[in-house]
């Protein structure tokens, strides 16, 4: 009982824009363990035994119908997601695309080679410098979901990785984040390489 007043007192108080900028402030990141993860008002628990891909709202956004409007308006050989986890969204888009995956955690990327996809591992923040002279230009469009929420609160790694974004993508990067994250994008790096998609999005 109280564990579900709390959750619907912080529904509530969620909705309201002055707590949600201070809880974006203080409450303690991804990169240190989220304690709550919030989708559509509903509070999920992250604990060692639940990682952020496995939580069930988080994969339908943004849709496959979306993802490929988006992809198909710059006419794409080769995609890149970025952040692809265990390669969910890969495997849908492949028989659309000429499409790999990339992941900062090895074990994301070995349970996505071991469903036959072509993943491989990649630090955005701070990437091998003579894999990004290999790979400068290497993708016609790279995307990537709710990626750039991990490091916001850091300026630094946030413009490594669009740095890295950037360098990599001949036409178009393709990012969807959560809306104060998007927003904050948007003012500090408004380059036109970068399309940037607001969640939520209707999902499907």
């Amino acid at each position: 009982m109280k564990a579900e007043l709390r959750l619907h007192i912080l529904s509530f108080l969620y909705k309201l824009p002055p707590f949600r900028a201070y809880a974006y402030k203080r409450l303690p990141r991804h990169r240190s363990g989220y304690k709550h993860y919030w989708v559509d008002d509903k509070e999920y628990t992250l604990g060692t035994k639940k990682r952020i891909a496995e939580l069930p709202a988080v994969d339908k956004h943004p849709t496959i119908k979306e993802l490929r409007a988006a992809l198909d308006r710059h006419s794409p050989e080769t995609v890149l997601e970025a952040g692809c986890g265990y390669g969910r969204l890969v495997e849908q888009l492949k028989p659309y695309y000429s499409i790999q995956g990339a992941d900062l955690a090895e074990e994301f990327v070995a349970q996505a080679k071991e469903s036959g996809l072509d993943v491989f591992q990649l630090d955005l923040v701070s990437p091998n410098a003579s894999w990004l002279e290999q790979h400068t230009k290497q993708w016609d469009v790279t995307y990537c979901r709710a990626v750039f929420m991990f490091f916001i609160d850091h300026a630094d790694d946030t413009r490594n990785a669009m740095q890295t974004l950037e360098r990599i993508s001949k036409k178009k990067v393709l990012i969807w984040e959560w809306p104060h994250v998007c927003d904050y994008m948007k003012k500090t790096y408004p380059s036109d390489m970068f399309e940037y998609h607001p969640y939520p999005v209707t999902a499907g």
